[in-house]
């Protein structure tokens, strides 16, 4: 009694499998390498905007609007508090002082850290302003440099750090030439300090994070390129078989020829006609292969129109009912109801012929192979269900693979090169329908295609 059989999928060479290892490896690197970059990229924005941002306030405070650029001064312009009568004139000069005098006031009281240094032409400190009378030595050893100007900036000294902004004096009695705005920002440099070691850390869980998604990643890349590997590995394999035994019985029997060159066509008339036999399987597989080309390929030439399915069935049973009687198995249409479908027909009879012609070979003497045709909403759905041997549910997802036959042993008995229904299933897809393989109760197999119903 005929069986179906699972096959085994050739397990990958220890060649190829080092090649997925080192490609794994390399799309692993890949990925760990694109999340660092966006991550540090990330990281580096928002430590530039938090650090700008917790600059602002002080920014702000030490951007005095009356020093903006080159202003005539007194020594009544460094007075905190509010301009005496006398020194309210009238002149531009008087009211330039009052100006000033008076944003500096705002300043120290907006933030009472702010101090107020002037410096000579060449750096040298002349004196400090602020709320207190007097203020340590180092803080008229900040680093100064004239060519900044008008840009806060952040300096460091004695272990504390300051923010600065450099503004250029002209006119000024006591000989000052710059006038440097400067707060205290200890406070905001503790805060970006813990921030920067939160965001450190937080880039470092994340690169750790995203070493294991990389991994993951990869081998989620690689497992339809591993499987497609495995698929052509054994499609090569399949491949070989299916021609070198052809081949081989085509060599030999020529040779089994040379050896009687004298002999009549009568007597080798058994030996030439398997040669053609076997030049014609070359043949019909050369053909399948290339249908299964252009269907990968999405270059399957329909020739499309309406086509009735019920007249198309019709047609088809009535050509294979001789193979069947001759077999011993009925074969039968069931009753059809109005289907019409946009398709090839040729292409859609020969998916038929796959179909019944798969059925008989299956099933043995007594069995029936039976068709129908039935329109379901938007759908034409097309049934050749048989009383076979069935096959194991865990080969039905593999039966529409090239080559894949499970049968005993390749066995000729059953014939075909296990390339039927790959081609039936290209042709359903290419017609925008499907087709699956179903087992029936209490014995046998249903091939279901679903194809787009076109009425009228």
């Amino acid at each position: 009694m005929m069986q179906r059989i699972r096959t085994q999928r050739p397990m990958p060479t220890a060649i190829e499998g080092d090649r997925l290892r080192r490609e794994s490896i390399r799309y692993t690197a890949l990925f760990f390498v694109v999340f660092g970059l966006i991550f540090a990229l990330l990281g580096v924005f928002v430590y530039q905007t938090v650090s700008s941002n917790i600059f602002q306030a002080v920014d702000e405070q030490l951007s005095v609007s009356s020093l903006d650029g080159p202003v005539n001064i007194s020594s009544s312009t460094y007075a905190i508090g509010a301009p005496d009568a006398e020194a309210v004139t009238g002149d531009e000069s008087t009211a330039s002082n009052i100006s000033l005098s008076e944003s500096i006031s705002a300043t120290i009281e907006s933030n009472p850290q702010t101090i107020f240094l002037t410096r000579s032409s060449d750096g040298t400190p002349n004196d400090t302003y602020g709320i207190y009378a007097s203020y340590p030595e180092f803080i008229e050893n900040l680093p100064f440099d004239s060519n900044v100007l008008n840009t806060p900036y952040l300096v460091e000294q004695d272990g504390h750090h300051y923010r600065a902004i450099n503004y250029q004096l002209e006119g000024g009695e006591s000989g000052a030439s710059y006038m440097q705005a400067i707060a205290n920002v200890d406070s905001e440099i503790a805060i970006l300090d813990q921030f920067t070691a939160m965001l450190v850390a937080g880039l470092v869980v994340a690169l750790a994070i995203s070493a294991g998604a990389s991994y993951l990643l990869s081998r989620m890349t690689l497992r339809p390129i591993a499987d497609a590997w495995a698929k052509q590995t054994e499609f090569v394999q399949n491949a070989s078989h299916e021609l070198r035994t052809p081949l081989t019985v085509i060599r030999t029997t020529q040779e089994l020829l040379l050896d009687d060159p004298h002999a009549c066509i009568v007597d080798k008339f058994e030996d030439i006609t398997l040669t053609i036999e076997e030049a014609e399987r070359l043949s019909r597989l050369t053909e399948s292969l290339l249908v299964l080309t252009a269907t990968d390929a999405g270059h399957l030439d329909l020739e499309t129109s309406n086509v009735d399915l019920r007249e198309l069935c019709t047609e088809i049973v009535s050509a294979y009912g001789d193979i069947a009687l001759m077999q011993e198995k009925t074969l039968a249409l069931d009753e059809c109801g109005d289907a019409t479908v946009r398709g090839d027909r040729d292409k859609l009879r020969q998916l038929l012929a796959i179909l019944l012609d798969n059925a008989l070979k299956y099933t043995g003497e007594g069995d029936a192979v039976r068709l129908s045709v039935a329109s379901q909403g938007s759908e034409a759905v097309v049934t050749v269900k048989d009383t076979g041997i069935g096959i194991d549910e865990g080969d039905l997802e593999r039966v529409f693979d090239r080559f894949y036959r499970a049968d005993t042993a390749r066995s000729r008995e059953t014939g075909g090169s296990g390339l039927g229904l790959p081609i039936a299933k290209g042709i359903a897809e290419a017609h925008g329908g499907t087709i699956r393989l179903e087992n029936v109760e209490p014995r046998g197999i249903a091939a279901v295609v679903r194809l787009p119903n076109k009425r009228g």
